[in-house]
C-alpha cells in the first residue's frame, strides 16, 4: 500500500521572524504583518520609497547593520518598509521623509535616528544609543488605509502649488502698487506745471 505523503505545514510566524533575526537579513514589513513582528521585541525600521537615490544608497549600509546586529547579540530585529506600496503604513507612524529610521522598543515606544547616516552611528542607535532621546509616540493600534496614488500626488504637489500660488499673488499686487504710484506722478506732473505757470505769471504782473 502506497503512503501518502505528510503535508507541508509552514513553520509559526514566530519561528519565521527568529529564523530570519538569526540568518541577519531585513524582514519586508508591511499592514498584515506589522504588529506580530513588532511584538515584544526591539525593531529597527527603514521607511523608503522607490526611485529615492539615498534609499538605494542606504539600503547595503541597512543590510549590513542587520547582519552586524544578528552576530552580536541578536536582540534588535531589523525591517523595512515600502512607503510607495504601504503609504497608509507609513502615514500611520508620522513619516514624511525618506529615508526615515525609527526604532520600536518592545512597549510601543517609536525613537526616530537623527544621526549621521553611517553603519556605526546606526549600530550604536540600536544598541542602546536611542535612550538618549525622547521617544516621540507610541505605536498606532489601528493602520491607515493606503491612499490612492492620484491623491498621494496631489499631496506632494500641494506644497509647491501653494508657494506658486502666494507667488504670483504678491507680484500681482507689487505690480498694482506700482502702477498705481506710477499714474499718480503722471497725474501730478500737469498740475505742477500749471501751477508753476501761474506763479510766473503772477510774478510778471507785480513786476509791471
Amino acid at each position: 500500500v502506497a503512503q501518502r505523503a505528510l503535508p507541508r505545514t509552514r513553520p509559526p510566524n514566530m519561528a519565521l521572524a527568529l529564523l530570519t533575526a538569526a540568518l541577519g537579513s531585513v524582514t519586508p514589513l508591511h499592514p498584515t504583518n506589522w504588529h506580530e513582528q513588532l511584538e515584544g521585541r526591539t525593531t529597527m525600521v527603514m521607511f523608503a520609497v522607490t526611485g529615492c537615490k539615498s534609499c538605494a544608497q542606504m539600503k547595503p549600509m541597512w543590510d549590513e547593520m542587520s547582519k552586524q546586529l544578528a552576530d552580536s547579540d541578536g536582540d534588535v530585529h531589523v525591517g523595512r518598509v515600502n512607503s510607495t506600496s504601504h503609504n497608509g503604513l507609513t502615514k500611520t507612524m508620522r513619516v514624511q521623509r525618506f529615508p526615515t529610521v525609527l526604532l520600536i522598543d518592545p512597549s510601543g515606544l517609536v525613537y526616530e535616528f537623527n544621526g549621521r547616516r553611517g553603519l556605526p552611528p546606526l549600530l550604536a542607535f540600536a544598541r542602546g544609543g536611542y535612550r538618549s532621546g525622547a521617544a516621540h509616540m507610541m505605536v498606532p493600534a489601528e493602520i491607515l488605509a493606503d491612499a490612492s496614488i492620484y491623491w498621494l500626488l496631489a499631496e506632494a504637489m500641494w506644497p509647491a502649488v501653494k508657494q506658486a500660488v502666494m507667488y504670483s499673488l504678491a507680484l500681482v499686487l507689487g505690480l498694482k502698487a506700482i502702477t498705481k504710484g506710477l499714474l499718480w506722478c503722471l497725474r501730478a506732473r500737469p498740475d505742477g506745471k500749471e501751477e508753476a505757470g501761474g506763479d510766473k505769471a503772477e510774478t510778471r504782473d507785480k513786476v509791471e
